[in-house]
């Protein structure tokens, strides 16, 4: 696809997810881009009022981030919104799962592995993520499949 598609593609889709800076530089700590491009199946939210992208760590050639957000859809009476975990390798976008707010599950990393813990669920889950990204996660009492 051209350069010039892809920034009609980021330029519509951040109007559609309330995104108030088109930048692909500051939006998404530099990772928007990629994101159209890997086929990111969400939205892109850019406003810092509306949403959160922090980088979790890195596991093997995979960077992690936990990004949560909120935006009010064209047409729609209310605000949605979520949290992912979202994975690159290098500079390209490998995937997501997506998680069950609220409440939002506080996400770290120890080695190897990706732990979860979520407000009224006891214990913790944790995401072996020594031989790549599992095919599906537990977290928050739900189970989430690796997806685009």
């Amino acid at each position: 696809m051209s350069k010039i598609g892809l920034a009609v593609i980021f330029l519509v889709a951040s109007a559609l997810a309330g995104c108030d800076r088109p930048s692909s530089s500051g939006c998404m700590s530099g990772r928007s881009e990629a994101l159209l491009k890997g086929k990111f199946t969400g939205p892109i939210v850019c406003s810092s009022e509306d949403a959160t992208f922090v980088e979790i760590g890195t596991v093997g050639d995979y960077v992690l981030y936990d990004y949560r957000y909120r935006y009010l859809p064209e047409g729609a009476p209310f605000m949605h919104g979520g949290q992912k975990v979202m994975m690159f390798k290098g500079a390209r976008y490998a995937g997501q799962y997506a998680l069950n707010p609220p409440p939002y599950a506080d996400v770290s990393l120890n080695r190897s592995k990706v732990i979860f813990r979520t407000e009224g669920h006891p214990g913790v889950s944790v995401m072996e993520f020594a031989h790549g990204p599992p095919p599906e996660i537990f977290a928050g009492g739900h189970f989430s499949a690796l997806y685009q």
